[in-house]
């Protein structure tokens, strides 16, 4: 995720991403869970996230909702 949601991404203008940084953590927690469960569109994030336990899914949602908003 760090990637495509890092520092610099936004200055791609080949990928449009969204900011998640200081995102709610219950909110990516419900979106990461789509992605993976291919109920939510976006092939590189379900093929990305399909490893991802909830465990998982959720300690990276709490890293992304702790870190300031860019």
């Amino acid at each position: 995720m760090q990637r495509c949601h890092g520092a610099g991404a936004a200055d791609n203008p080949a990928m449009i991403v969204p900011k998640i940084g200081a995102q709610d953590r219950d909110y990516l927690v419900m979106a990461l869970r789509a992605y993976r469960d291919d109920r939510r569109d976006n092939s590189a994030m379900h093929r990305m996230s399909l490893p991802y336990s909830d465990a998982v899914i959720e300690s990276l949602a709490a890293v992304y909702a702790a870190r300031a908003a860019k």
